[in-house]
């Protein structure tokens, strides 16, 4: 996007790759449309016993992905609780905090 000049920070056309940013100050573009920020989701999940700690299970399970629904982002667990163990586990949109938890 940047070789074909189509992004734009603060109505100046960004010639370089690297250039840095506020995207909390800055007025950033592509095609002349203003990109937002990305807004940060946590929840606290009461989990039941019985459910499996990942998004999806490819076994058919019942798991956390079941419990958030018409999602239009992709959310992550904050570390796992064993599926016969109930409490609270933390979803989120931040992967890099949820990886770092």
């Amino acid at each position: 996007l940047i070789e074909q000049s189509r992004v734009e920070v603060n109505g100046e056309i960004v010639v370089e790759q690297g250039k840095r940013v506020d995207v909390h100050k800055d007025e950033i573009k592509v095609d002349g449309l203003t990109v937002a920020a990305q807004s940060y989701l946590f929840f606290a999940l009461n989990k039941p016993a019985g459910v499996v700690s990942s998004m999806e299970d490819p076994d058919g399970r019942q798991c956390l992905g079941d419990y958030v629904t018409n999602r239009e982002t992709r959310l992550f667990h904050v570390g796992r609780l064993d599926t016969e163990t109930e409490g609270i586990i933390m979803l989120t949109n931040h992967g890099e905090l949820a990886h770092r938890l």
